[in-house]
């Protein structure tokens, strides 16, 4: 679930400091803040999550609660390689929580997990490998450096599915080395 709806004085500073109260699983209050610049970047004058440095290319940077409170926007007047600038829109709720009272980034998206068709998640050893969510119709044989075909099945602990809700997702298989997830 995304940071906003347990937030209050939620503001930008500085073009890419997010900052804002946040309630702890106690019911208390924190000042908590995250720099968008370590998550968020600008790929010719769009939003890219697990990006950096968006705001060293962009304008008229500001937060606003929309949809009735339902998105946590982030809009700015991003730039592309030509000097061009868009207002563009991303939506922080998607990827940006709250932890008991600070912020936290997930990988994932908090919502709409209905957009991928497969998640395949390795683990090896006590380190995490990949974690990968595969869009429908796409075609993957490899993922970063790791190839499923030089996986060691001995080297796989267990598999993991992090945060999915399980509503969300349906084990169609699991293998000693990965596991395939419709969502």
């Amino acid at each position: 679930m995304g940071f906003h709806y347990s937030a209050e004085d939620i503001r930008i500073d500085d073009d890419h400091m997010l900052r804002a109260r946040l309630q702890r699983a106690d019911g208390e209050w924190n000042d908590a803040e995250i720099d968008l610049n370590n998550h968020i970047g600008n790929d010719n004058g769009h939003f890219v999550w697990d990006g950096e440095g968006f705001s060293g290319s962009a304008e008229n940077v500001y937060f606003s609660l929309e949809s009735d409170g339902q998105a946590a926007v982030l809009r700015a007047t991003l730039f592309d390689g030509d000097g061009n600038g868009e207002e563009r829109d991303l939506n922080l709720g998607e990827r940006i929580g709250n932890n008991d009272g600070e912020f936290s980034y997930s990988m994932l998206p908090h919502r709409n997990c209905s957009q991928y068709s497969l998640l395949m998640i390795l683990r090896l050893g006590d380190r995490m490998c990949e974690v990968r969510a595969l869009k429908p119709r796409t075609c993957y044989t490899s993922f970063s450096n790791h190839s499923t075909a030089n996986m060691s099945e001995s080297a796989v602990h267990r598999v993991t599915l992090f945060n999915w809700k399980p509503s969300c997702a349906k084990i169609l298989s699991i293998c000693p080395c990965f596991a395939l997830v419709v969502l």
